[in-house]
């Protein structure tokens, strides 16, 4: 079975030979893998909370990003907010 991680890896290892939409393709596909991986994490780290219940801290986590408070890089930090599907 693949897992995030693997799937994350095989998409960094094929880059260099892609095409710019297959590139953009490619980030939102590993956005959307790094948003599930910390889905994981959280429910490792709290296993009796619901679903719901860890949406919502996932949700807070992508407000918040502890350490990249004003985003990844300097300018105008941005003003959109994240909802989940």
């Amino acid at each position: 079975m693949e897992t995030t991680a693997d799937r994350l890896r095989h998409l960094i290892q094929k880059t260099p030979q892609l095409s710019p939409v297959e590139r953009f393709r490619q980030a939102i596909e590993m956005v959307d893998s790094g948003h599930e991986m910390m889905r994981l994490n959280l429910k490792r780290e709290f296993p009796t909370e619901s679903d719901e219940q860890i949406d919502a801290r996932l949700l807070a986590w992508l407000h918040e990003r502890p350490g990249a408070e004003h985003g990844d890089g300097e300018g105008v930090p941005s003003s959109r907010s994240f909802e989940l599907p």
